[in-house]
Formats: C-alpha cells, structure tokens, sequence
C-alpha cells in the first residue's frame, strides 16, 4: 500500500497543493546586493588617424603585406592588410604589380 503523499502547502496528508484550502506558502527573497558597474575603458583615448597607402612608387600606392585577389559575387579587389582597391573582374594574380607596388616591412 502507498504511504499517503503530505500537502506541498500546509504538510498536511489527505489532499494536494493544488486543492489545498489554506494559502501557498511564501519565501523571503533577500535582495542581493549590486555592484556599481566597473568601467576598464582607458580615460584618455587619443584618437589615430588611419593612413592607407600615402605613398606612391610610380603612381602607385605602395603596400607593405603581401596583396592577394579577392574576387567577391558582382566586382574583384585587391587586398593587402586593411588596404583594398577595386580592380577589374578579369584580373589574375600575375597583374597584381599593375595595380599596387609591393614593399616588404622589415
């Protein structure tokens, strides 16, 4: 025989939570303390300004990265690092020093 199941409400046996006459019982909710939010953005940011292929060898722009194509659906480009020129769709690999003058950083 089943042992008779006690009431999740009042403990008492006979009946369940949800028929139980005698309200639900509440807890305590201790608020939890909050932080104030720790900021560890630097205070002075100076603000550099990005200069992307000033110089030029033979009208044109010099690159320090290795160039590579980059053909994407509708138009082809050349990148080298954050450097990017838009070329024609029928460019290959070799006609890249047509585009751009590769100077290796050192």
């Amino acid at each position: 025989m089943a042992t008779p199941r006690s009431c999740g409400n009042c403990g008492e046996s006979g009946h369940n939570k949800r028929t139980c006459k005698n309200p639900p019982k509440t807890r305590e909710v201790t608020p939890v303390p909050v932080a104030p939010a720790i900021s560890y953005a630097p205070k002075n940011v100076e603000r550099i300004k990005q200069v992307e292929a000033q110089e030029f060898e033979g009208g044109l722009p010099i690159v320090d990265m290795a160039p590579c194509l980059l053909r994407l659906i509708g138009y082809t480009q050349i990148c080298s690092g954050s450097f990017r020129m838009t070329v024609p769709d029928d460019t290959t690999f070799d006609q890249i020093s047509n585009y751009v003058a590769w100077r290796r950083y050192v």
